[in-house]
Protein backbone atom coordinates (compact mmCIF):
# COMPACT_ATOMS: atom_id res chain seq x y z
CA UNK A 1 0.00 0.00 0.00
CA UNK A 2 3.01 2.74 0.78
CA UNK A 3 4.49 1.82 -2.39
CA UNK A 4 1.47 2.56 -4.51
CA UNK A 5 1.27 5.70 -2.36
CA UNK A 6 4.78 6.88 -3.25
CA UNK A 7 3.80 5.75 -7.02
CA UNK A 8 0.74 8.10 -6.84
CA UNK A 9 2.37 10.74 -5.31
CA UNK A 10 5.49 10.66 -8.07
CA UNK A 11 3.14 10.68 -10.74
CA UNK A 12 0.78 13.63 -9.25
CA UNK A 13 4.01 15.45 -8.50
CA UNK A 14 5.46 15.04 -11.90
CA UNK A 15 2.29 16.05 -13.55
CA UNK A 16 2.46 19.06 -11.77
CA UNK A 17 6.14 19.90 -12.38
CA UNK A 18 6.02 19.20 -16.21
CA UNK A 19 4.66 22.33 -17.37
CA UNK A 20 6.32 22.37 -21.16
CA UNK A 21 6.15 25.54 -22.35
CA UNK A 22 7.30 27.54 -25.27
CA UNK A 23 10.61 29.48 -25.31
CA UNK A 24 11.24 32.58 -27.46
CA UNK A 25 14.71 33.23 -27.69
CA UNK A 26 14.52 35.92 -30.49
CA UNK A 27 17.37 38.09 -30.73
CA UNK A 28 17.31 41.92 -32.46
CA UNK A 29 20.11 44.26 -33.37
CA UNK A 30 20.72 47.71 -35.56
CA UNK A 31 24.27 48.94 -36.11
CA UNK A 32 25.24 51.95 -38.68
CA UNK A 33 28.35 52.95 -40.35
CA UNK A 34 28.09 56.45 -42.26
CA UNK A 35 24.56 56.31 -44.33
CA UNK A 36 24.67 52.54 -43.95
CA UNK A 37 21.61 51.81 -41.07
CA UNK A 38 20.77 48.05 -40.51
CA UNK A 39 18.42 46.43 -38.49
CA UNK A 40 18.38 42.28 -37.99
CA UNK A 41 16.38 39.86 -36.22
CA UNK A 42 15.62 36.11 -35.80
CA UNK A 43 12.22 34.83 -34.79
CA UNK A 44 12.25 32.26 -32.73
CA UNK A 45 9.02 30.18 -31.70
CA UNK A 46 7.59 27.33 -31.76
CA UNK A 47 6.34 26.97 -36.24
CA UNK A 48 3.50 28.11 -37.01
CA UNK A 49 2.01 30.07 -40.49
CA UNK A 50 4.17 32.93 -40.47
CA UNK A 51 2.51 35.87 -42.63
CA UNK A 52 3.73 38.85 -43.75
CA UNK A 53 1.33 42.09 -44.09
CA UNK A 54 1.76 44.89 -46.19
CA UNK A 55 -0.39 48.11 -44.82
CA UNK A 56 -0.15 51.17 -46.92
CA UNK A 57 -0.49 54.92 -45.61
CA UNK A 58 -3.96 56.19 -44.89
CA UNK A 59 -4.75 59.48 -43.86
CA UNK A 60 -1.99 60.53 -41.17
CA UNK A 61 -0.61 56.80 -40.91
CA UNK A 62 2.67 55.99 -42.34
CA UNK A 63 2.70 52.99 -44.36
CA UNK A 64 4.30 50.02 -43.03
CA UNK A 65 5.65 46.07 -43.32
CA UNK A 66 4.79 43.54 -40.83
CA UNK A 67 5.50 40.56 -39.64
CA UNK A 68 3.76 37.97 -37.43
CA UNK A 69 1.21 34.95 -36.89
CA UNK A 70 -2.68 34.20 -37.56
CA UNK A 71 -3.50 35.13 -34.30
CA UNK A 72 -0.71 37.98 -33.49
CA UNK A 73 -0.18 39.47 -36.48
CA UNK A 74 2.10 42.02 -35.20
CA UNK A 75 5.79 40.74 -33.84
CA UNK A 76 7.63 43.51 -36.17
CA UNK A 77 8.51 45.49 -38.67
CA UNK A 78 9.00 48.51 -40.57
CA UNK A 79 7.49 51.99 -41.68
CA UNK A 80 7.91 53.59 -44.81
CA UNK A 81 10.50 56.38 -43.54
CA UNK A 82 12.37 53.48 -42.37
CA UNK A 83 10.99 53.39 -38.54
CA UNK A 84 11.50 49.80 -37.15
CA UNK A 85 10.96 47.64 -34.31
CA UNK A 86 11.21 44.52 -32.95
CA UNK A 87 10.17 42.49 -29.76
CA UNK A 88 12.15 39.75 -27.52
CA UNK A 89 10.17 38.20 -24.62
CA UNK A 90 10.86 38.62 -21.16
CA UNK A 91 8.91 37.00 -17.68
CA UNK A 92 6.57 39.44 -16.64
CA UNK A 93 7.00 42.65 -14.44
CA UNK A 94 4.93 44.79 -12.47
CA UNK A 95 5.14 48.25 -13.61
CA UNK A 96 4.30 51.70 -11.42
CA UNK A 97 0.99 53.10 -12.16
CA UNK A 98 0.55 56.49 -14.32
CA UNK A 99 -3.06 57.07 -13.98
CA UNK A 100 -2.10 60.90 -15.06
CA UNK A 101 -0.99 59.16 -18.37
CA UNK A 102 -3.01 59.21 -21.71
CA UNK A 103 -4.46 55.14 -22.21
CA UNK A 104 -3.39 53.69 -25.67
CA UNK A 105 -6.20 51.13 -26.71
CA UNK A 106 -4.39 49.47 -29.12
CA UNK A 107 -0.73 47.67 -29.47
CA UNK A 108 1.55 50.72 -28.87
CA UNK A 109 4.82 49.60 -30.73
CA UNK A 110 2.43 49.79 -33.76
CA UNK A 111 1.09 52.96 -32.56
CA UNK A 112 4.18 53.97 -33.15
CA UNK A 113 5.19 52.36 -36.53
CA UNK A 114 1.68 54.36 -37.61
CA UNK A 115 2.59 57.51 -36.00
CA UNK A 116 6.70 58.28 -35.69
CA UNK A 117 9.08 58.55 -37.67
CA UNK A 118 12.07 59.03 -35.33
CA UNK A 119 13.62 57.25 -32.28
CA UNK A 120 12.87 60.95 -29.89
CA UNK A 121 9.31 60.73 -31.00
CA UNK A 122 8.91 56.86 -30.27
CA UNK A 123 10.15 58.17 -26.38
CA UNK A 124 7.56 60.96 -26.35
CA UNK A 125 5.02 58.70 -27.23
CA UNK A 126 6.13 56.27 -24.66
CA UNK A 127 6.49 59.06 -21.93
CA UNK A 128 3.06 60.21 -22.10
CA UNK A 129 1.09 56.87 -22.68
CA UNK A 130 -0.52 54.79 -19.82
CA UNK A 131 0.30 51.08 -20.00
CA UNK A 132 -1.07 47.77 -18.02
CA UNK A 133 0.19 46.73 -14.50
CA UNK A 134 2.78 44.12 -16.17
CA UNK A 135 4.75 43.63 -18.98
CA UNK A 136 6.41 40.83 -20.55
CA UNK A 137 8.69 41.72 -23.07
CA UNK A 138 10.80 44.51 -24.77
CA UNK A 139 11.32 46.72 -27.64
CA UNK A 140 14.18 47.60 -29.63
CA UNK A 141 13.60 50.72 -31.90
CA UNK A 142 16.08 52.18 -34.91
CA UNK A 143 15.24 54.77 -37.26
CA UNK A 144 16.78 55.91 -40.56
CA UNK A 145 19.39 58.01 -39.03
CA UNK A 146 21.15 55.34 -37.42
CA UNK A 147 19.34 56.69 -33.61
CA UNK A 148 18.29 53.17 -31.53
CA UNK A 149 16.71 52.26 -28.25
CA UNK A 150 15.63 49.40 -26.27
CA UNK A 151 12.47 50.28 -24.39
CA UNK A 152 11.75 48.08 -21.27
CA UNK A 153 10.87 48.38 -17.62
CA UNK A 154 13.64 48.67 -14.79
CA UNK A 155 14.07 47.08 -11.15
CA UNK A 156 11.78 50.40 -9.91
CA UNK A 157 8.53 49.36 -11.90
CA UNK A 158 9.54 52.35 -14.38
CA UNK A 159 10.04 52.61 -17.96
CA UNK A 160 13.47 52.49 -19.42
CA UNK A 161 15.31 53.48 -22.34
CA UNK A 162 18.37 51.96 -23.13
CA UNK A 163 20.13 54.02 -26.04
CA UNK A 164 22.52 53.31 -28.77
CA UNK A 165 25.79 54.15 -28.01
CA UNK A 166 28.29 53.38 -30.49
CA UNK A 167 27.85 51.68 -34.05
CA UNK A 168 25.13 49.13 -32.45
CA UNK A 169 22.68 47.85 -30.40
CA UNK A 170 21.63 44.54 -29.33
CA UNK A 171 19.11 42.54 -26.99
CA UNK A 172 18.44 38.65 -26.79
CA UNK A 173 15.94 37.56 -23.77
CA UNK A 174 17.61 39.41 -21.21
CA UNK A 175 15.95 42.91 -19.74
CA UNK A 176 18.47 45.24 -20.91
CA UNK A 177 17.97 47.66 -18.31
CA UNK A 178 17.57 44.76 -15.31
CA UNK A 179 19.58 41.68 -16.48
CA UNK A 180 18.21 39.66 -13.81
CA UNK A 181 14.86 40.09 -15.47
CA UNK A 182 15.39 37.48 -18.22
CA UNK A 183 18.07 34.55 -19.13
CA UNK A 184 21.28 36.04 -18.01
CA UNK A 185 24.33 35.85 -19.06
CA UNK A 186 23.31 34.72 -22.43
CA UNK A 187 25.32 33.13 -25.68
CA UNK A 188 23.24 34.53 -28.12
CA UNK A 189 23.90 37.90 -26.40
CA UNK A 190 27.58 38.00 -26.54
CA UNK A 191 28.12 36.43 -29.73
CA UNK A 192 25.68 39.09 -31.27
CA UNK A 193 28.24 41.67 -29.55
CA UNK A 194 31.48 39.84 -30.51
CA UNK A 195 30.51 39.72 -34.19
CA UNK A 196 29.34 43.23 -34.27
CA UNK A 197 32.44 44.42 -32.51
CA UNK A 198 35.00 42.68 -35.43
CA UNK A 199 32.85 43.76 -37.95
CA UNK A 200 34.85 46.05 -40.18
CA UNK A 201 32.05 47.49 -42.22
CA UNK A 202 28.12 47.36 -41.78
CA UNK A 203 26.70 45.10 -44.47
CA UNK A 204 24.24 42.48 -45.30
CA UNK A 205 26.36 39.62 -45.63
CA UNK A 206 27.93 40.65 -42.32
CA UNK A 207 24.64 40.65 -40.50
CA UNK A 208 23.43 37.56 -42.08
CA UNK A 209 26.32 35.85 -40.76
CA UNK A 210 25.30 37.30 -37.03
CA UNK A 211 21.52 35.98 -37.55
CA UNK A 212 22.85 31.97 -38.95
CA UNK A 213 25.52 32.59 -35.71
CA UNK A 214 22.61 32.89 -33.43
CA UNK A 215 19.71 31.04 -34.81
CA UNK A 216 18.01 28.51 -33.27
CA UNK A 217 15.92 25.42 -34.42
CA UNK A 218 12.86 26.65 -34.09
CA UNK A 219 13.87 30.48 -36.07
CA UNK A 220 10.95 30.70 -37.76
CA UNK A 221 12.39 33.71 -39.88
CA UNK A 222 14.92 36.31 -39.71
CA UNK A 223 14.83 39.67 -41.47
CA UNK A 224 17.48 42.38 -42.51
CA UNK A 225 16.24 45.95 -42.94
CA UNK A 226 18.16 48.34 -44.99
CA UNK A 227 16.30 51.71 -43.28
CA UNK A 228 17.23 54.31 -45.31
CA UNK A 229 16.56 52.36 -48.61
CA UNK A 230 13.64 50.67 -46.95
CA UNK A 231 14.15 46.97 -48.18
CA UNK A 232 13.67 43.96 -46.24
CA UNK A 233 15.88 40.59 -46.51
CA UNK A 234 14.07 37.39 -45.77
CA UNK A 235 14.97 33.81 -44.49
CA UNK A 236 12.67 31.67 -43.52
CA UNK A 237 13.06 28.98 -40.91
CA UNK A 238 16.83 29.73 -41.08
CA UNK A 239 17.51 28.58 -44.57
CA UNK A 240 19.84 31.19 -45.26
CA UNK A 241 20.84 29.55 -48.48
CA UNK A 242 18.08 31.93 -50.35
CA UNK A 243 17.21 35.45 -49.21
CA UNK A 244 14.05 36.80 -50.90
CA UNK A 245 14.63 41.21 -51.02
CA UNK A 246 11.84 43.12 -50.98
CA UNK A 247 11.17 46.78 -51.46
CA UNK A 248 7.95 48.26 -49.04
CA UNK A 249 7.94 51.27 -51.57
CA UNK A 250 6.99 48.72 -54.52
CA UNK A 251 4.83 46.62 -52.12
CA UNK A 252 2.83 49.13 -50.61
CA UNK A 253 1.04 50.19 -54.34
CA UNK A 254 -0.50 46.91 -54.32
CA UNK A 255 -2.86 47.74 -51.59
CA UNK A 256 -3.28 46.23 -47.95
CA UNK A 257 -2.61 42.05 -48.19
CA UNK A 258 -1.33 39.31 -45.53
CA UNK A 259 0.86 36.68 -47.73
CA UNK A 260 2.24 33.94 -46.10
CA UNK A 261 5.63 33.47 -45.81
CA UNK A 262 6.66 31.03 -47.51
CA UNK A 263 5.10 31.35 -50.44
CA UNK A 264 8.16 33.98 -50.71
CA UNK A 265 10.43 31.21 -51.25
CA UNK A 266 11.25 28.55 -54.54
CA UNK A 267 10.15 24.88 -53.77
CA UNK A 268 13.68 23.99 -53.05
CA UNK A 269 13.93 26.34 -49.78
CA UNK A 270 10.32 24.87 -48.82
CA UNK A 271 11.47 21.61 -48.92
CA UNK A 272 14.44 22.26 -46.93
CA UNK A 273 12.50 23.79 -44.70
CA UNK A 274 10.00 20.97 -44.40
CA UNK A 275 12.82 18.60 -43.92
CA UNK A 276 14.17 20.69 -40.89
CA UNK A 277 10.73 20.99 -39.66
CA UNK A 278 10.40 17.76 -39.09
CA UNK A 279 14.24 17.12 -37.45
CA UNK A 280 12.73 19.74 -34.91
CA UNK A 281 9.56 17.87 -34.12
CA UNK A 282 12.18 15.06 -33.65
CA UNK A 283 14.37 16.39 -31.65
CA UNK A 284 11.75 18.29 -29.05
CA UNK A 285 9.95 15.28 -28.37
CA UNK A 286 13.58 14.03 -27.33
CA UNK A 287 14.13 16.87 -25.16
CA UNK A 288 10.77 16.88 -23.53
CA UNK A 289 10.98 12.71 -22.59
CA UNK A 290 14.16 13.01 -21.43
CA UNK A 291 13.23 15.62 -19.08
CA UNK A 292 10.29 13.47 -18.06
CA UNK A 293 12.14 10.98 -17.20
CA UNK A 294 15.11 13.24 -14.99
CA UNK A 295 12.39 14.38 -13.33
CA UNK A 296 11.27 10.89 -12.42
CA UNK A 297 14.83 9.65 -11.52
CA UNK A 298 14.86 13.01 -9.51
CA UNK A 299 11.72 11.79 -7.50
CA UNK A 300 12.65 9.01 -6.95
CA UNK A 301 16.13 10.32 -5.19
CA UNK A 302 13.51 12.04 -2.91
CA UNK A 303 11.50 9.17 -2.09
CA UNK A 304 14.76 7.07 -1.29
CA UNK A 305 15.96 10.02 1.10
CA UNK A 306 13.05 9.76 2.92
CA UNK A 307 12.79 6.53 3.58
CA UNK A 308 15.90 6.55 4.59
CA UNK A 309 15.07 9.21 6.94
CA UNK A 310 11.92 7.23 8.16
CA UNK A 311 13.92 4.23 8.68
CA UNK A 312 16.94 5.70 10.63
CA UNK A 313 14.25 7.47 13.36
CA UNK A 314 12.20 4.02 13.87
CA UNK A 315 15.94 2.43 14.09
CA UNK A 316 15.17 -0.26 11.46
CA UNK A 317 18.21 0.59 9.41
CA UNK A 318 20.43 -2.87 9.01
CA UNK A 319 23.91 -2.29 7.55
CA UNK A 320 23.19 -4.18 4.35
CA UNK A 321 20.00 -2.22 3.30
CA UNK A 322 21.91 1.41 4.77
CA UNK A 323 24.60 0.16 1.88
CA UNK A 324 21.86 -1.05 -0.18
CA UNK A 325 19.72 2.59 -0.10
CA UNK A 326 23.27 4.33 -0.29
CA UNK A 327 24.49 2.88 -3.74
CA UNK A 328 20.61 3.08 -4.69
CA UNK A 329 21.06 6.70 -4.13
CA UNK A 330 24.01 7.67 -5.82
CA UNK A 331 23.05 5.52 -8.91
CA UNK A 332 19.92 7.42 -9.46
CA UNK A 333 21.34 10.43 -8.14
CA UNK A 334 24.09 10.17 -11.01
CA UNK A 335 21.25 9.73 -13.36
CA UNK A 336 19.24 12.08 -12.56
CA UNK A 337 22.12 14.74 -12.55
CA UNK A 338 23.30 13.33 -15.88
CA UNK A 339 19.72 13.44 -17.51
CA UNK A 340 18.90 16.85 -16.14
CA UNK A 341 22.16 18.43 -17.01
CA UNK A 342 22.86 16.66 -20.30
CA UNK A 343 19.42 17.56 -21.59
CA UNK A 344 19.36 21.19 -20.68
CA UNK A 345 20.96 22.46 -23.70
CA UNK A 346 18.56 20.46 -26.16
CA UNK A 347 16.03 21.75 -24.44
CA UNK A 348 16.80 25.14 -24.70
CA UNK A 349 17.72 24.98 -28.13
CA UNK A 350 14.57 23.09 -28.95
CA UNK A 351 12.53 26.19 -27.01
CA UNK A 352 11.07 23.83 -24.68
CA UNK A 353 11.63 24.82 -20.70
CA UNK A 354 9.83 23.50 -17.84
CA UNK A 355 10.25 24.58 -13.98
CA UNK A 356 12.81 22.06 -12.70
CA UNK A 357 15.58 23.92 -15.64
CA UNK A 358 14.51 26.91 -14.24
CA UNK A 359 15.06 25.69 -11.15
CA UNK A 360 18.70 25.14 -11.74
CA UNK A 361 19.83 27.87 -13.97
CA UNK A 362 18.22 30.25 -11.32
CA UNK A 363 20.34 28.35 -8.69
CA UNK A 364 23.22 27.88 -10.64
CA UNK A 365 23.41 31.31 -13.16
CA UNK A 366 26.12 30.18 -15.46
CA UNK A 367 26.51 29.98 -19.14
CA UNK A 368 25.11 27.46 -20.97
CA UNK A 369 27.79 25.05 -21.99
CA UNK A 370 28.23 24.80 -18.32
CA UNK A 371 25.40 22.51 -17.88
CA UNK A 372 27.03 20.11 -20.80
CA UNK A 373 29.92 19.84 -19.43
CA UNK A 374 28.98 19.50 -15.70
CA UNK A 375 26.39 16.63 -16.90
CA UNK A 376 30.20 13.95 -17.15
CA UNK A 377 30.08 14.37 -13.75
CA UNK A 378 26.89 11.98 -13.47
CA UNK A 379 28.20 9.14 -16.02
CA UNK A 380 31.71 9.28 -14.23
CA UNK A 381 30.19 8.43 -10.63
CA UNK A 382 27.76 6.03 -11.53
CA UNK A 383 30.49 3.99 -13.82
CA UNK A 384 32.93 4.39 -10.42
CA UNK A 385 30.49 3.29 -8.07
CA UNK A 386 29.12 0.18 -10.65
CA UNK A 387 33.08 -0.63 -10.81
CA UNK A 388 33.40 -0.84 -7.12
CA UNK A 389 30.82 -3.18 -6.40
CA UNK A 390 31.97 -5.17 -9.54
CA UNK A 391 35.66 -5.50 -7.31
CA UNK A 392 33.94 -6.08 -4.07
CA UNK A 393 31.62 -8.66 -5.70
CA UNK A 394 34.79 -10.60 -6.90
CA UNK A 395 36.34 -10.41 -3.38
CA UNK A 396 33.84 -11.81 -2.15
Amino acid sequence: MKKKVIILLSLVLSLLIITVSSSSACTVFTASQGNTVLAGNNEDWYPVDTQVRFIPAKNDHHGMVVFGFPDNWFQGGMNDVGLFVDITALPPVELVSHPEKIEVQDNVAKVALQSCSTVKEVIQLYNRTRFFNTWSGQYLFADASGDAVVISIDSDGELAYTRKEGKHLLMTNFNRANPDNGRYPCERYDTGIRMLDNMDNVTIDGFQSILSAVHQVNTLYSNIYDLPNGDVYIYYFHQFQEVVKISLSEELTDGDRTVPLIDLFSPETRAATLAAYQTYQLSAILAETISIIALFVDIACIVIVVREIVKRRKRTVTAGSKNRNKISLILLGSVAWTLTFWSYPLLVSNGVYNFIYELYISLLPLPEHFFLLIGWIGPLVAGGVILRRIVDHKRD
